[in-house]
């Protein structure tokens, strides 16, 4: 009852574009903050549900991050940073939130990278400081450039692998393919997951 009553409070919030804010001292980023939590505790109590949740890059430029998991199966797709804007001085490189990574980080298969510009590799240093993860997959020039990262923050890491439009990963519960793409860097990919949910 007490999820249904925060879920219709949450949706008649966004409906009304937080009018509500305006009069009340919460905060659009601690309403969303409590709307995350609420929908993650959700998704922990069904385990037969496959999640797909961003972590960056959704309604911005850069940060490029987005996790899909079903039961006991995470796959990471990208790994960016963002540029900062000009009030945030002194800031190199805005990145991700990994929270629901360092607490899931046993359910981590995989890290998939669509293409080598940095809104969807630059954080990858960042992100592996902070989490395991057992496999990088990345085409060709993409796993060129990571390597250069890797090199100059002096990070070691053995595995990173090359994939191509032909290639498939088969995961316990999801299976990954390739689909080339047309982009300003080559070695572009879309990414298609096959999860039991389809």
């Amino acid at each position: 009852l007490f999820i249904m009553f925060t879920t219709c409070f949450i949706i008649a919030l966004k409906l009304y574009n937080y009018n509500f804010l305006r009069y009340n001292s919460l905060s659009e980023t601690t309403l969303n903050l409590f709307f995350e939590r609420r929908t993650l505790l959700i998704m922990q109590n069904n385990k037969d549900i496959t999640s797909v949740i961003a972590l960056g890059g959704l309604g911005e430029v850069g940060k490029n991050m987005y996790v899909v998991s079903h039961q006991d199966e995470i796959i990471i797709i990208d790994a960016g940073v963002m540029f900062p804007e000009a009030g945030l001085l002194g800031v190199d490189y805005v990145i991700q939130d990994i929270t629901y990574l360092k607490q899931n980080e046993d359910k981590i298969k995989a890290l998939v990278i669509t293409h080598g510009h940095e809104d969807h590799i630059g954080g990858i240093t960042f992100l592996l400081q902070n989490v395991n993860i057992p496999v990088i997959y990345a085409s060709k020039i993409a796993c060129d450039l990571i390597v250069k990262k890797f090199e100059d923050k002096n990070m070691e890491y053995k595995n990173l692998k090359e994939f191509d439009a032909d290639t498939v990963l088969k995961f316990k519960y999801m299976t990954v393919s390739f689909v080339g793409t047309t982009h300003s860097i080559p070695g572009s990919y879309a990414v298609v997951i096959k999860t039991p949910n389809g």
